[in-house]
């Protein structure tokens, strides 16, 4: 089992306090994300959970309701041209993008 990261409570009030409608969800998310990069840093970064080994790779947005968003940032620096959906192959099904460089 991975242990808690040092601002887990931080996080775990910004959950509660939200009562976001897919509470379930984002909880399996992050379960799943800090299984696989267990270095990673759970804590706050625009007011929703974002995980960080050097640098933040992965936010929630928790203004969408309906659904649940994860930003996965590429960082300040100019991408290169790459389509996410190859790196995922049949798994960016499940998933609805804004363009190919950029998950929503």
């Amino acid at each position: 089992m991975t242990p808690p990261s040092p601002r887990a409570g931080e996080v775990q009030a910004l959950l509660d306090a939200s009562a976001h409608p897919q509470r379930p969800v984002i909880d399996a998310m992050r379960a799943i994300i800090a299984r696989a990069v267990p270095k990673a840093v759970e804590s706050v970064k625009w007011n929703a959970p974002s995980f960080a080994t050097v640098e933040h790779f992965a936010t929630f947005n928790l203004r969408a309701t309906s659904g649940v968003q994860l930003v996965l940032h590429r960082g300040a620096r100019p991408a290169r041209v790459l389509d996410m959906r190859d790196l995922l192959g049949a798994d960016a099904q499940l998933l609805e993008w804004k363009s190919p460089t950029a998950p929503c």
